[in-house]
């Protein structure tokens, strides 16, 4: 059963999501969240159900997501976790909080998990910005044109 449950794991890692599915965010999350580390919350915006985006922009913030998880997980010692996504003036809006360490992006801001998730936005014609200080935690904050990736 175990093997079942890796391959079933495997498949929706590699297909593409709806972005404001909650099912598929809350499967990442879920096997991201083994032994509830995490107090994880999450915010869609309905309206984004409304809109019908490309594969390529759902595989994107997927991928996105699981990398900003992924430094969360290994650096931050966060304990709580928001995750929100919502549409606004025609602009995809994706935003990842947490209350971890921080750092100093001057120091530790070029590493291979961030330039792999700038890329990816580049790839969107969109924006990345990320907050973040010693002893304040991080937020990712994610602008990406909702129009130019419509099906």
């Amino acid at each position: 059963m175990s093997s079942m449950t890796s391959r079933s794991t495997d498949h929706a890692l590699f297909y593409p999501f709806h972005l404001c599915s909650p099912d598929t965010l809350e499967h990442l999350l879920h096997s991201f969240n083994v032994g509830n580390r995490y107090s994880i919350r999450l915010n869609l915006d309905g309206a984004l159900s409304e809109t019908k985006l490309s594969k390529k922009v759902h595989l994107n913030f997927y991928r996105i997501l699981q990398e900003h998880l992924n430094n969360i997980s290994q650096y931050a010692q966060a304990t709580n976790i928001t995750i929100k996504v919502w549409l606004s003036d025609n602009i995809i809006h994706f935003q990842v909080e947490d209350n971890g360490i921080g750092f100093d992006q001057q120091v530790n801001g070029s590493g291979i998990g961030l330039a792999n998730m700038q890329r990816r936005v580049d790839l969107l014609g969109g924006t990345l910005r990320l907050y973040t200080s010693p002893g304040d935690g991080c937020t990712l904050l994610i602008r990406v044109p909702a129009n130019e990736w419509n099906q």
